[in-house]
């Protein structure tokens, strides 16, 4: 009698641990899923947060170059149009 009890839950007791073994191997699988994405996610987002800092410093870059260009023609324009001296003639 006992000999058949526990052949009778004998698979019971493989589909138990079958189930509980599946479901640790799910378990590692999702994590490592889980921390690959993470890590792929992560260093896209600082990718591009970096091409956005540079895509800033150039445009800032580009409007200060040309400010600097247009404030060095308004300056040589000034001083065209600054009447010359005279020499006197007094050497």
């Amino acid at each position: 009698m006992i000999k058949r009890w526990n052949s009778r839950y004998l698979w019971f007791k493989i589909a138990l641990s079958a189930g509980l073994l599946l479901s640790l191997v799910l378990l590692a699988q999702s994590v490592l899923n889980y921390y690959h994405v993470s890590r792929r996610m992560v260093t896209e987002q600082l990718t591009r947060e970096a091409d956005r800092q540079i895509l800033a410093l150039e445009r800032t870059l580009r409007q200060s170059a040309s400010r600097h260009r247009n404030s060095c023609r308004r300056r040589s324009r000034k001083r065209s149009r600054m009447p010359r001296k005279r020499s006197l003639g007094f050497v």
